[in-house]
């Protein structure tokens, strides 16, 4: 676990919900977040901690008037952090 919050890789925050996000929305999660990727009624965000972003995610999309169809968060492997460190994954040594 330790190596995997030293070395590698910011967890995944995806989101589904009920539209497209507005601009303006995106712009303000990439403000607060550093990195967001908006599709058509999705946005990945990447987050440090996701125990505290996505409370944060949640509300603004909430207080924005968007309703929440699904949540997944991705965590960094043992092996994201193997690539992230070496530049290759183990099945390419």
């Amino acid at each position: 676990q330790e190596l995997k919050e030293r070395y590698g890789p910011k967890a995944t925050v995806y989101l589904e919900f009920d539209r497209e996000p507005a601009p303006e929305l995106v712009s303000e999660i990439r403000s607060a977040f550093g990195s967001c990727v908006a599709g058509s009624n999705t946005l990945r965000v990447l987050a440090d901690n996701p125990d505290e972003a996505v409370p944060k995610l949640i509300g603004k999309l909430y207080d924005s008037g968007y309703r929440v169809l699904s949540l997944k968060v991705v965590k960094p492997t043992l092996e994201d952090v193997f690539f992230k460190l070496t530049g290759r994954r183990i099945d390419q040594l």
